[in-house]
Order: C-alpha cells, then structure tokens, then sequence
C-alpha cells in the first residue's frame, strides 16, 4: 500500500507554496546514469531518470508523473515505492525521490521495464472482489432476500469464473463476516489489484424499480443516485471513527483523477455486458460518492444487480442458476475490459 505519509508532507508544502520538483521515469536496458546519493548513513544506489528521458505526461501537482520510455508507459509517484508499468503495479525497494531537476529512481526499475512490453491475459492479472454488507449488517431486505447472501454468492461464482480464466482473485470477505469500509478499501490498497468490484443489491420504495447500474466514483451526484448512496453508506453506523479531513480530501482528489477515467472506462464495459447477458434493463453508469470506492486508490466499481424489492427480480435472485448468469456476466464485462486495455497499450 502506497505510505501517503510523506504525500501529508508534500501536500502541506505545496499548500504554503513549496512543490515537488519535475520528474521523469524509465529505461529498458541501456546503461543508466547511476548516483549514489546518502540519507543519514544509509547510502542507496539510484538511478536518474530525468537525465535520460523525458515526461510525457503530469498530474496537476507534479506528483504523479508518466512516462513513454520506448513504448513502455511508466507511472511514477514521488516519495512512493509503487510504480506502474503498462497496468502493472510494481513496488521498488525504495521510494522514488524528485528533485528540483532530478528525479532518482532504484535502479531495478530497469529490469521491470526491459521485461514488460504490452498489457493482456498473459501476465497475472489481479481483481479484488467485495461482496457488500455482511454480518450484523443486512443491507437492503425485501421478498425473503437479503442482499449480503445474494451478493456473496455471486461475488464466489464471480470468482471461479477469474480464476478459471489465470486471474489472479482476492476477496474482502468469503463468509457472513462484517467488514468495514476503510477496512476493505485498506486490503485492496495493500493488493494493488487492476480493478476492485465491489457488488452489491438495490431496494427501492417503487417496488417496480428494476434493472442493472454500475458506479465509479465522484463527489458529483444528483437526486437519482442519492438515495443509493446513503444505502450503501450507510454501513458507517457500525463502525466508529471520523469524516476525512482536508488533507485526506486533497490527497483523495490526486489519487482518483487518474483512476476515475479507468473505472469509467470498467463501469461502462460491465453495464454493457451485464444488460446484454441478463436481458435487464440498463440503468446506466453513474458518478457517486461511495465510501468503499472513495478510500480505494486504483481502479474501482461499485454494481447494484439487481432490486431485492422488486418482486420479479427478487424471485429472480433467489434462483442460484440467475446469479450465476450474473456473475458470468460481470466476468465477461471485465474480460472485455481488459482486451481493450490490451488494444491500448499495443496502440501506444
């Protein structure tokens, strides 16, 4: 998990003025300017990466940094041991440290990059899946169901269908446990998975309410998505602790530009999917302030399957052949997800 300790620091000197110097990232194979550059008495052998290429790309703090480093796209964090790869998350031996007009890397990053040429299904690709609710928190109820049961067996057949497929899967929860929010998102902070998906069922009080919507997040939201939200957020009655602050907030706001556009692009691929496979109305793909996506810091959806208030649907539910179309459907959606981001990276 990226240690946002040394962000708190940067933040705060960004804040009064300060900024973190320029950065640049990357090589495959050629002989590095290497450094040897001493904190306290502990000397570490970097490798200058500004020196030799040059950035192609910046977040609006200067903080998140990529790079085309012939044709391999590289993603930097100053003060982070994580780098990204093409999609592959890598943790070095020791953060990446910018400068004014340096940026030093570990050396080993070079390794990774001579090694990794194009996104796809042949390296191990890794899902979080977040089965929503469970224990002594129900979730939404109606016609006999109760969403923690529904969704936990389908984020399980979910599962199987990933790994049949070589993907790497990890689950927040796989029993009746209760789980907090900060919780979850902590352990798919710590994976650094590709995409997290998290599942979940809708109620509504119009009992004719029916169909699939698929989230990402976003601090946007408007009276059709309010009350999902306070629903699926509403599990912070059981669990103690306070509201972010202002630097969580900013630090949250770097962290998610870069991962919205991708969980949109995930959002899209499963609503698509899932309303061809299940014959389902499309509810479509929506911005909304979930906290168990807020505190997650890579790609990320939240999908209401279906309503537990409905009639029709909750008979559907209840049918275990249903979920497992279901989380067919969501494999499939995610599957072609990633063949597109493979399209990408071999464009690029």
């Amino acid at each position: 998990m990226i240690n946002i300790f040394p962000f708190l620091i940067i933040v705060l000197g960004f804040l009064l003025g300060g900024c973190a110097g320029p950065s640049n990232l990357s090589n495959t194979g050629l002989t590095p300017k290497i450094a040897e550059r001493r904190q306290g008495e502990n000397a570490q052998e970097r490798f200058c990466i500004s020196c030799k290429y040059s950035q192609v790309g910046s977040d609006k703090t200067g903080l998140i940094q990529t790079y085309n480093v012939d044709g391999v796209r590289v993603k930097l964090i100053c003060d982070s041991e994580w780098v990204r790869i093409n999609q592959e998350n890598i943790r070095l031996p020791y953060p990446t440290k910018c400068e004014t007009d340096k940026v030093w890397v570990s050396p080993s990053i070079l390794s990774y990059v001579k090694n990794i040429s194009t996104f796809g299904l042949n390296r191990t690709v890794k899902v979080v899946i977040d089965p929503g609710h469970g224990g002594k928190d129900p979730g939404a109820m109606g016609n006999g169901l109760r969403e923690k049961d529904v969704v936990l067996d389908i984020a399980q057949r979910l599962a199987k269908y990933l790994r049949r497929a070589g993907v790497k899967v990890y689950m927040t929860r796989n029993s009746d446990v209760f789980i907090p929010l900060k919780e979850r998102a902590r352990k798919a902070n710590n994976i650094m998975p590709d995409v997290f998906v998290s599942i979940h069922a809708n109620a509504s009080r119009n009992r004719t309410g029916k169909g699939v919507e698929v989230y990402y997040v976003s601090e946007k939201i408007n009276d059709s998505v309010r009350a999902v939200v306070a629903k699926e957020n509403s599990v912070l009655r059981f669990e103690n602790g306070q509201a972010d602050g202002e630097i969580k907030q900013i630090l949250w706001d770097m962290m998610h530009t870069e991962n919205r556009a991708e969980s949109r692009k995930i959002a899209q691929s499963l609503a698509r999917n899932i309303s061809q496979i299940m014959n389902s109305p499309n509810r479509g793909v929506k911005g909304a302030p979930f906290y168990v996506l807020k505190w997650t810091n890579v790609p990320s959806v939240l999908i209401e399957v279906g309503f537990v208030s409905n009639p029709e649907e909750a008979r559907k539910l209840s049918d275990p052949v249903y979920r497992d179309r279901i989380a067919r459907a969501i494999f499939e959606g995610l599957m072609a997800y990633f063949s597109n981001l493979r399209k990408e990276e071999l464009r690029h």
